[in-house]
């Protein structure tokens, strides 16, 4: 995989595109809790999924190919407090004649983690690499006055980074009390279903909750 010189990161342009309104069309909404899933544009046959489950947002890159990257932020940077996205989302691309390439993703995560005041909360930058090997996170920008700088700065070098861990859950096994409830409103949900699915909307909250609880 090829890294960024010093002088193509000099040569990167910042494209923008919205993570709600009417640029985005809802695709999925859970028939009980209300969580939703959107799907937003991109940038060079790149789409974007907003996820919204349980008060906390992530993103989920659909490439090209049409293969899906779950960004994960839950763990990567709110770490499963409640969060919301900024409105827009920032691709860092390389002109190459026609085609515009992105490198790496830039999006705005608000997350509720002030300690004992869920109201408050501080406001991150999740800078992603996009390589045609691997979508994921690099790194969480803390809130500083010149944040979008350092933002930038990360995403002209994120190829050459690894992906930030994420410890998602290996196991549906329950260990905690957030775990628990999720497995409590999984069984709320099933019994609310009107047509029992093996793999439908409840299994499915389900999954993204017990990922949400890991790191608790």
């Amino acid at each position: 995989m090829l890294g960024i010189s010093q002088g193509l990161a000099q040569q990167l342009e910042s494209i923008y595109t919205d993570l709600k309104g009417k640029a985005c069309k809802l695709v999925w909404q859970h028939e009980i809790t209300g969580d939703t899933e959107s799907e937003c544009p991109g940038v060079g046959g790149n789409k974007l999924i907003v996820e919204d489950h349980d008060v906390r947002m992530s993103v989920t890159v659909i490439d090209p190919q049409g293969e899906k990257h779950r960004l994960n932020y839950y763990h990567t940077i709110s770490r499963g407090t409640f969060s919301e996205l900024g409105s827009k989302a920032e691709w860092m691309v390389q002109k190459k004649g026609n085609q515009t390439v992105p490198v790496a993703l830039i999006v705005r995560v608000n997350a509720h983690d002030v300690p004992g005041d869920e109201e408050k909360f501080n406001s991150y930058l999740a800078v992603a690499k996009i390589t045609s090997k691997e979508i994921c996170v690099t790194d969480k920008i803390p809130p500083k006055p010149n944040a979008n700088e350092l933002a930038r700065q990360a995403g002209a070098t994120a190829q050459n980074k690894p992906c930030l861990p994420s410890n998602l859950a290996k196991t549906k096994k329950v260990e905690n009390p957030c775990q628990t409830n999720c497995q409590e409103e999984y069984q709320l949900c099933k019994k609310k279903e009107k047509k029992p699915q093996e793999n439908g909307p409840c299994e499915k909250d389900r999954d993204i909750c017990l990922e949400v609880c890991v790191g608790l």
